[in-house]
């Protein structure tokens, strides 16, 4: 029992992994694209949006145990 809580933690770890390498990528093409086009305010949105969104999902794929109560 005791390895699938670690199964269970790591598998939780990789998820949060997961989101802060997408936080970072995001960020990387916002900047990219925003010097490219110098619009940065109307960039920034849509990015921010889909991480919203993809954070979500991810919490919600979470043990309800362990997700934080919204």
């Amino acid at each position: 029992q005791e390895q699938e809580v670690l199964e269970e933690t790591v598998k939780e770890g990789l998820g949060q992994l997961e989101v802060l390498l997408l936080l970072i990528l995001v960020v990387q093409v916002v900047m990219a694209v925003s010097v490219a086009t110098q619009q940065q305010v109307q960039v920034v949105r849509l990015p921010l949006q889909l991480t919203k969104m993809y954070i979500q999902l991810r919490v919600r794929q979470l043990p309800t145990a362990t997700a934080p109560s919204i």
